[in-house]
């Protein structure tokens, strides 16, 4: 990743544990080094929230109390999870239902997701691709048969975008969150894009197309795919890097499952105003 800040008196680079992964703030610009930390601290805290909220390995997690309670009755959202969960709605639609995180019990049954008893685990594993049985209202929720959600598709991306959303317009910031990133100042930078197979990694360096990228891979699970197919509930196996670039990172990050399902057509991609990469295991790009 190459960013220019010759012309910027401080910058400051962090990395914590948070999402399941390492996430990488760096915020540059002409102002004290105390601004800086305060400005990484809002941007930390930012993803410590939406990780409370959306986190499936939370047993106390607000995704958790929906998942044990909406069958029973509408559950009032926060503003954050409302947001997601009407960005899914859309995303489910578009995409003819490939995009759909009801498929949390194949998950379950792989060991890929911790069972805990805030989740409602009497969805059978048929019961997936089964998002048309969640109602959203005014800012509620209520499931019409026994679903559970996991949010991993989407909630990494739309913490990228809340932590950049903290930092000062005039500051020069990039947020990396186990490979979902999104910098303040894209224009003529670029990005290296890691691509192969469990056992053999290499990086290819790509120009940026917009402001945010993610990508999806199996090496990332140790060659394992936790890419579900909602409509068959079978692992979609692929040694082939796809990665999106998009104006915000929620979207870029749920448009890579989408692409790994052979989903994301280039109606959708020009309606989110996104771009489809696809490198192969041996670093040859396909789209």
């Amino acid at each position: 990743m190459n960013v220019e800040i010759s012309d910027l008196a401080s910058t400051l680079t962090r990395c914590k544990p948070l999402l399941g992964t390492y996430v990488e703030i760096s915020v540059s610009g002409d102002v004290a080094d105390e601004t800086l930390i305060e400005q990484s601290n809002s941007a930390f805290a930012a993803i410590q929230l939406v990780q409370s909220r959306m986190s499936f390995h939370d047993a106390f997690s607000e995704l958790s109390v929906i998942n044990q309670n909406a069958l029973n009755d509408w559950i009032e959202l926060s503003p954050s999870m409302f947001k997601v969960l009407s960005k899914i709605n859309q995303l489910n639609k578009d995409t003819d239902g490939s995009f759909d995180p009801s498929i949390a019990p194949v998950l379950l049954n792989s060991g890929s997701l911790p069972r805990h008893q805030s989740c409602n685990h009497d969805a059978p594993i048929a019961d997936v691709g089964v998002w048309s049985n969640v109602e959203l209202g005014d800012h509620r929720v209520r499931f019409h048969s026994p679903v559970v959600l996991d949010l991993g598709g989407i909630a990494k991306g739309f913490a990228v975008d809340q932590a950049l959303a903290c930092i000062a317009s005039s500051l020069v910031c990039t947020v990396n969150a186990g490979g979902d990133i999104g910098m303040s100042h894209w224009k003529n930078q670029s990005i290296d894009i890691l691509f192969g197979t469990k056992n053999r990694r290499a990086t290819k360096e790509m120009e940026m197309r917009n402001s945010c990228i993610a990508s999806s891979a199996s090496y990332r699970n140790n060659g394992r795919s936790v890419i579900i197919n909602p409509k068959s509930a079978q692992a979609q196996k692929s040694n082939n890097t796809y990665s999106v670039f998009a104006p915000d990172c929620m979207t870029a990050d749920a448009l890579t499952k989408a692409a790994w399902l052979g989903a994301a057509t280039p109606e959708i991609m020009s309606k989110y105003n996104a771009s489809l990469l696809v490198i192969d295991q041996h670093g040859q790009s396909l789209h």
